[in-house]
């Protein structure tokens, strides 16, 4: 409201195709929105480098992957100029005659389950915390996340109390409201 209205993100994911040395060789129109949520006043040219930077690590991941097989894709997670989490996932586009031709990427809104392993990394949680936190912003009880952990309730509050301490909050509703801040 302070700062006015909002711009609002592309809803839908976008596809990329870049060079073998990372030049973005055609992409979507939403594609190109998704490039400019990339940009931030500091860097303009932080799009260019993140391209470069994934193109590297799938180059690195078909390197290693050798006659093996294929690579798996390449995810890169972060935050636009904006703040909002954006992902990029890619992978060697491979000709018919088995040649590597570019790279195809795929960007688009970072989802939940692609977030929050880096803010639970973030503030250090433990696997169980991890546990914990995804049974409170399941909207469970402390009973429910017991029975689903199989762990005692006073056990599940041992958790919550060191869960609050590590995010600087004081209850359920101010961690989920803490995390949910941390997607916008």
């Amino acid at each position: 409201m302070v700062d006015g209205p909002v711009a609002s993100l592309p809803a839908n994911a976008a596809s990329l195709w870049l060079s073998d040395d990372g030049e973005l060789l055609s992409t979507t129109p939403t594609g190109r929105d998704w490039l400019a949520r990339l940009q931030t006043p500091e860097m303009p040219q932080r799009a260019q480098a993140i391209l470069a930077a994934l193109t590297a690590r799938v180059t690195a991941a078909a390197a290693r992957s050798g006659q093996a097989g294929s690579p798996r894709p390449v995810s890169v997670r972060l935050r636009g100029g904006q703040g909002q989490w954006i992902v990029l996932h890619g992978e060697r586009v491979i000709a018919l005659p088995g040649v590597a031709h570019g790279i195809s990427v795929v960007i688009g809104p970072a989802g939940t389950a692609c977030v929050l392993p880096l803010l639970a990394a973030a503030y250090r949680l433990t696997g169980r915390e991890r546990e914990v936190v995804s049974g409170v912003l399941a909207g469970l009880s402390t009973r429910q996340i017991s029975a689903r952990l199989h762990i005692t309730t006073y056990t599940v509050q041992d958790h919550l109390k060191a869960i609050f301490t590590k995010l600087g909050v004081t209850s359920r509703g101010e961690l989920a409201h803490h995390l949910a801040f941390q997607f916008n």
